[in-house]
């Protein structure tokens, strides 16, 4: 059986793909045993393989961990819920064989929460029924037997776990320094004020203190005191007795 990529990449969200599901409590497979469950699964997938469609089936088993045994016809080991992702690996206009695949679901199955498995190819499953079914119920088997095994705590036992956990983490790790943030106060601007160029002292130009020029005191002009010119005696002329008499004076 083969399918041209696209197709499948369509047929998923338009719904296209037959589903079939059967639910099962713990209990019911305790009593009738897990192959029991799967034979019924088995006997619908067949029936809508051979009619050629892209078949799901799921048994989901109600367990305190919920448990999903699905099979699912595909063309790659991937879940027909991420077809969108098939163009990783084909390209979409090309045709792929399809194939049988055995995926278990759970908490406990492995990190992932997921396990797929393929089981043969579409072709040989319809041809050679009895072994394959086997092979899907002994698979099946062994992944269920292996999460019988898996212990879950009380709730109380989980809440006592995480709360040790919690401390445990805490006490190993460091106290986160507190980071205090000092916000530095801007520096005031401090405009130092231009000292007022300092008042130059008028000063006086003397040469301790300038004298006020003296004032010019008019001196006449005076050998002491100026002499007033001194009158002009007019002598009047001797007459010639006069200057017998003077000449007779003088020679006395």
């Amino acid at each position: 059986m083969e399918i041209q990529v696209q197709k499948i990449v369509d047929m998923v969200p338009a719904e296209q793909i037959r589903t079939i599901t059967l639910t099962k409590t713990p209990a019911e497979i305790k009593k009738d045993g897990l192959a029991a469950a799967l034979g019924e699964l088995l006997d619908n997938f067949e029936a809508s393989v051979a009619a050629n469609e892209m078949t799901q089936a799921n048994l989901d088993i109600a367990t305190e961990v919920p448990v999903a045994f699905r099979l699912e016809t595909n063309v790659i080991n991937l879940p027909l819920a991420d077809s969108n992702k098939l163009y990783q690996f084909f390209d979409l206009d090309a045709t792929a064989a399809v194939n049988v695949y055995l995926i278990v679901e759970s908490e406990d199955i492995n990190v992932s929460h997921l396990r797929i498995d393929e089981i043969a190819p579409v072709d040989t499953f319809l041809s050679d029924q009895d072994q394959v079914r086997a092979q899907i119920i002994q698979a099946a088997q062994e992944k269920w037997d292996f999460l019988q095994t898996v212990e879950h705590p009380t709730p109380e036992e989980k809440a006592a776990a995480e709360k040790a956990e919690a401390a445990k983490q805490a006490a190993a790790k460091p106290a986160p320094k507190r980071r205090t943030t000092t916000r530095k106060s801007p520096a005031k601007k401090t405009t130092a004020r231009k000292k007022a160029p300092a008042k130059k002292a008028a000063t006086r130009s003397t040469t301790a203190a300038k004298k006020a020029p003296a004032k010019k005191t008019t001196t006449r002009s005076t050998t002491a005191a100026k002499k007033t010119p001194a009158k002009k005696t007019t002598t009047a002329k001797k007459t010639p007795a006069a200057r017998t008499r003077a000449k007779k004076t003088t020679e006395d």
